[in-house]
């Protein structure tokens, strides 16, 4: 049985679902509450995260939240690992934007989407894309 399904593609004004159900809206507390849905596992080169409208450097282990624009410039790479154990390598020039991730653990509003707007990247979808059982 295969655990996660992997893509690598060129991909340019896609956008990534993965939802087992009908993704639930988050309760007005979570919405106001910035948490953090993932982090940094690897950077080579130079990569960025635009969040409310200002741009800095990624580091390893720097936090990734729901909103967040990723970038690699070239010769650039990306690792980033999201809650569920979902994780996302960009190569060089590429780009993603974190539209959507809400993963609760058993939950059944699970649901992940995520906005490719240039470049090559892979991805690996986990527990985000399992129905509850």
């Amino acid at each position: 049985m295969i655990r996660s399904a992997f893509i690598a593609a060129v991909l340019i004004g896609c956008s990534l679902w993965a939802s087992p159900s009908r993704a639930q809206a988050p309760t007005p507390a979570a919405a106001q509450t910035a948490d953090e849905v993932g982090n940094v596992a690897s950077v080579q080169g130079n990569a960025t995260v635009n969040r409310n409208g200002a741009s800095r450097a990624l580091k390893v282990q720097d936090p990734i939240y729901k909103g967040d624009v990723l970038r690699t410039g070239t010769n650039a790479a990306l690792g980033v690992t999201f809650d569920d154990e979902t994780t996302f390598n960009l190569s060089a020039n590429a780009s993603i934007t974190v539209d959507e991730f809400i993963y609760a653990e058993g939950g059944t509003g699970n649901a992940a989407l995520f906005k490719a707007t240039r470049g090559t990247i892979a991805f690996a979808a986990q527990q985000v894309a399992r129905p509850a059982t």
